[in-house]
């Protein structure tokens, strides 16, 4: 297809162009693996599916590029994100992220591994469209640690800061994690 003429690249078994791929793009699948309603070529099965949601590596490519992007339109990509990632929210991760993006404060107390990280995560998300800064702060310096990294992951190491009482990593960043102190 005309879409994949551009050095292709395979990413997770798919060959996309070095472009970023976008909705509506053809994506040609190759798999060792036979599937019906595909073409074996050789000893592999190729496929082309349209994308129907944004390929992306960080949380920061769901961001819309819109000037001004309204809550349910930030909501909707937030849950695109989700969804591309296999995650369901619980029913306390919603309300939560639905109230926040409607512009209300909320205290979310949950067990711990009841997914508060993902409801700040909407919220550094949401910060970002609309051009804001966002702080995440840890009570001591190890959870601080491990955060920062789950924000360089999520959004990208060039987007995420860490401050400490000892260490400064990006501190311009526009997502900052840090000690309360």
């Amino acid at each position: 297809p005309a879409a994949l003429r551009v050095a292709p690249i395979l990413i997770r078994g798919f060959v996309v162009p070095q472009s970023q791929p976008h909705e509506g793009m053809l994506l040609r699948h190759v798999s060792p693996q036979i599937n019906l309603g595909a073409t074996l070529c050789g000893e592999f099965l190729i496929q082309d599916t349209r994308v129907s949601a944004p390929v992306s590596a960080t949380l920061y490519d769901f961001l819309p590029r819109l000037e001004a992007p309204t809550a349910d339109h930030l909501l909707d990509r937030f849950l695109d994100y989700a969804r591309a990632r296999g995650v369901e929210l619980y029913p306390a991760q919603e309300e939560a992220i639905l109230e926040l993006y409607a512009g209300k404060n909320v205290i979310l107390n949950t067990p711990t591994g009841s997914g508060k990280s993902l409801v700040a995560s909407a919220l550094h998300f949401k910060a970002l469209a609309q051009g804001h800064k966002s702080v995440y702060t840890c009570p001591i310096k190890a959870l601080v640690n491990e955060k920062f990294l789950s924000l360089c992951r999520d959004f990208g190491p060039e987007h995420v800061g860490m401050m400490t009482g000892d260490a400064s990593v990006n501190p311009q960043a526009r997502i900052l994690c840090c000690t309360a102190e």
